[in-house]
């Protein structure tokens, strides 16, 4: 299963002056692709913070998903930093000149956004979008979620991963009765992943324990031991 960090590039989402609409989206998209995320992290345009958390989350991640800051103005800093972040310059993309010339004319502030890191590599988009931007494994959008929403299917079937296995018990017991043995049992049932959440809706179901992993056999075996683990609890789903 690939791995992901999302990574949302932008004062204006910071201070609020627009809703993140980019994040909850990507994670429905990653769910859907068999995608794991690694981790999400909402930063500033400082040139800086974006070439370390891109170093960072490069390696922690197959790919690197980035949106916004790719504008013709000022504060559009995301290809600086990425550029930054892998030790490369920036360069006028030829095949970016040509496309923004052709589309938006000679203006300087338009040819701003060919400006690219050396190891620039570009897929094909969508029709009539620029091609898609990629430096190593960082993958790179636009911020707008429209036009990011539109890239982004147009490139996801490069992510298709393998599916989890998974399955759920429910229980009836506080989860703080549970955790210690819980934690011994997380411990020996090493090949999957379990989750625990609790409920306080007044139902018979208290804890909600997910269990997941890549093989079907070894989320059924898991499954089997967590139910002797705490048999006395089990409570069938509402």
């Amino acid at each position: 299963m690939s791995s992901i960090s999302i990574v949302i590039i932008g004062d204006e989402i910071l201070n609020g002056t627009f809703q993140d609409e980019n994040t909850p989206w990507l994670i429905q998209r990653a769910k859907e692709l068999h995608l794991k995320i690694t981790t999400v992290r909402i930063i500033s345009d400082g040139l800086d913070e974006i070439a370390q958390v891109v170093a960072e989350e490069s390696k922690r991640s197959d790919y690197v998903i980035t949106t916004g800051g790719v504008g013709p103005t000022h504060d559009d800093l995301t290809m600086a930093g990425i550029a930054r972040a892998f030790d490369v310059e920036l360069f006028e993309h030829p095949t970016l000149a040509e496309l923004i010339r052709d589309k938006m004319g000679e203006s300087s502030g338009a040819l701003r956004m060919a400006q690219v890191p050396k190891n620039t590599v570009l897929w094909p988009s969508a029709p009539n979008f620029f091609p898609q931007i990629v430096v190593q494994n960082v993958i790179i959008f636009p911020g707008v979620p429209k036009l990011m929403k539109i890239k982004f299917n147009a490139i996801a079937e490069r992510f298709v991963g393998t599916p989890l296995a998974k399955d759920r018990l429910f229980l009836n017991v506080r989860e703080a009765d549970i955790a210690e043995e819980l934690t011994d049992l997380d411990k020996e049932l090493s090949n999957v992943v379990i989750g625990s959440y609790p409920r306080f809706d007044g139902g018979p179901v208290k804890v909600i324990l997910t269990i997941q992993g890549l093989e079907e056999a070894e989320v059924t075996k898991a499954k089997a031991r967590l139910a002797i683990a705490f048999t006395q609890h089990l409570v069938a789903p509402e």
